[in-house]
């Protein structure tokens, strides 16, 4: 049977409690929103409080938001209250599960004040890219499959937007497999179907492919890419 894709929930649909029924469900919001208020004004847990000092945490503010509403994510696919949920980290930094059961895996993605989080009963990862940059591609991250159209694309329009398409879905995939950079980008290429779709090729997993959905949003007044993909079990 084959799995269903993630499912991007709208913020309005997250903030009336739509039943997160779907495998994937994944979320890219503005935490500035005064709709996010009620979720991310959940008090923070010790272990909240703790993380906040770490190195990735980044500001304050911003970190204990996107703690608080991944907390009531999580909830909400668990059918709990969002004060029962705890989340910690693993080694890279990575969210993790810890109460009230590790049920389910969830990744987040930040840039100031736009928070990506996907909650999955499989590994899943996420990742937003701005489109408002126009530095040149990361030649070296690319792999070989990827190269030539991306090299076309900004050579003679000086466009990167593939770039940043392949480069979220290439960072979400890594997410996924719990590793991030620890893993040479150029070793896995990413494919898209031209219909919101992509599928990741890994050179250490030759003959299988995992498949997850891409798109743009315009959110904070800026346009970004946004991917998610979760691991076939």
């Amino acid at each position: 049977m084959t799995r269903a894709n993630p499912v991007w929930l709208d913020l309005r649909e997250f903030a009336n409690g739509a039943p997160l029924n779907e495998a994937t469900c994944a979320l890219v919001v503005d935490l500035d929103d005064p709709m996010l208020a009620p979720f991310t004004a959940l008090a923070p847990t010790a272990r909240d409080l703790d993380d906040m000092a770490g190195p990735l945490a980044g500001p304050r503010r911003y970190f204990l938001a996107r703690r608080a509403l991944l907390r009531s994510f999580v909830a909400m696919r668990l059918k709990c209250r969002a004060g029962e949920v705890v989340i910690g980290h693993d080694g890279n930094g990575a969210p993790r599960v810890l109460a009230p059961g590790p049920s389910v895996f969830a990744s987040v993605t930040a840039r100031g004040s736009i928070a990506g989080m996907a909650v999955a009963d499989t590994p899943v990862g996420i990742d937003i890219e701005p489109h408002d940059s126009t530095q040149e591609p990361v030649w070296t991250v690319l792999h070989p499959a990827e190269r030539a159209f991306i090299e076309t694309q900004w050579r003679e329009h000086r466009d990167a937007a593939r770039f940043i398409e392949t480069w979220a879905a290439k960072e979400a995939y890594l997410k996924a497999i719990g590793l991030g950079l620890k893993r040479d980008p150029a070793t896995i290429a990413a494919r898209f179907d031209g219909a919101g779709g992509f599928s990741i090729e890994d050179d250490a997993e030759p003959g299988t492919a995992q498949s997850g959905v891409h798109g743009d949003i315009m959110i904070g007044g800026r346009s970004v890419c946004r991917a998610v993909i979760a691991l076939e079990p």
